[in-house]
């Protein structure tokens, strides 16, 4: 199995990630997804993240002090089909299905459903990946991609209040991204860097999430386990997350914005067409407002499978 699968791999993984967490204190982007595998053909994969924010234990963290907001629960499913349609160039489709479950001290409430819709494409610039006559290699690569306003912004708990912004499945806006990606390898050894710039536009409830910043640094190793017929793929790294404050009508949401510092660990499985793989994510730092929701941690399981030759 060429290496290249791998580097490519981590450039999808930055360049066309769905999975975001706008509402999981400074709004990380929340992009880190171990590797994806790309094997130079068309294929689907299949992903699961999963994560909760804790609230401060506040009457101002609730819309209604009678009900305390404690816990959001984020379950999303995502659904991606990748098309390869030269050497050079990588669209994707991607279908999110949020389930979203908020805990208080007088009810909970959940909503389920698609969210936005996100379609990508990336370039790659620079690729040496390949080449028998280099012992130090690059890939260099620049991706854009739009989320679509698909899924419901406007869902209500049961005594009729609109939820929070950050708490609905979908942004009611289009949302746009640009990044670029750098892999430096050496052999088995490789570090891959990462910097996305996510930007948002405002819905109809004259509502404008803030625009966010992602940089990240991964480490990974690839093992060959010849007799079982299987490759590992552990990763290592650290990331960067900010998002400037939202707008609503024009004025600045005070409890929202802010960065996070996060650390990376992840490990993918290659067997035949199959690669499964699973990351974690812990939060070692964060500077964001008062009164405002905070992740601590973040899981991710993924399947994907090559659905045929690439012709």
């Amino acid at each position: 199995m060429s290496l290249r699968i791998f580097l490519v791999g981590l450039l999808l993984a930055a360049s066309l990630s769905t999975y975001a967490c706008d509402g999981c204190g400074g709004g990380a982007s929340g992009n880190f997804q171990g590797v994806i595998p790309l094997f130079g053909q068309n294929q689907f994969a299949f992903r699961v993240n999963a994560f909760s924010s804790i609230h401060p234990t506040a009457a101002y963290s609730s819309p209604l002090p009678s009900s305390i907001v404690l816990e959001d629960h984020f379950l999303q499913h995502e659904f991606t089909f990748r098309k390869f349609n030269s050497k050079k160039m990588i669209y994707s489709a991607s279908v999110p299905l949020g389930i979203n479950t908020r805990v208080e001290t007088a009810r909970t409430t959940q909503i389920k459903g698609i969210g936005d819709i996100q379609l990508g494409a990336a370039r790659i610039l620079i690729n040496t990946s390949d080449s028998s006559f280099r012992t130090v290699k690059h890939i260099l690569t620049i991706g854009l991609g739009v989320a679509l306003p698909t899924g419901k912004y406007m869902q209500r708990d049961e005594t009729m209040l609109r939820l929070p912004a950050n708490f609905q499945l979908g942004k009611g806006a289009y949302a746009y991204n640009f990044n670029l990606y750098y892999v430096l390898r050496r052999k088995n050894l490789g570090l891959a860097l990462n910097a996305q710039e996510r930007f948002y536009s405002e819905n109809e409830l004259s509502y404008q999430f803030g625009n966010s910043t992602s940089t990240y640094a991964v480490v990974f190793y690839r093992w060959n386990l010849e007799s079982q017929r299987l490759t590992l793929l552990p990763q290592l790294g650290i990331g960067f997350e900010n998002q400037k404050q939202d707008f609503s009508y024009g004025v600045a949401e005070v409890s929202t914005g802010g960065n996070q510092t996060w650390a990376n660990f992840a490990i993918d499985a290659y067997h035949g067409r199959w690669a499964y793989g699973v990351n974690f994510q812990q939060n070692i730092h964060s500077n964001i407002p008062s009164g405002e929701a905070e992740s601590f941690a973040r899981y991710g399981v993924q399947v994907t499978y090559k659905l045929g030759n690439k012709k």
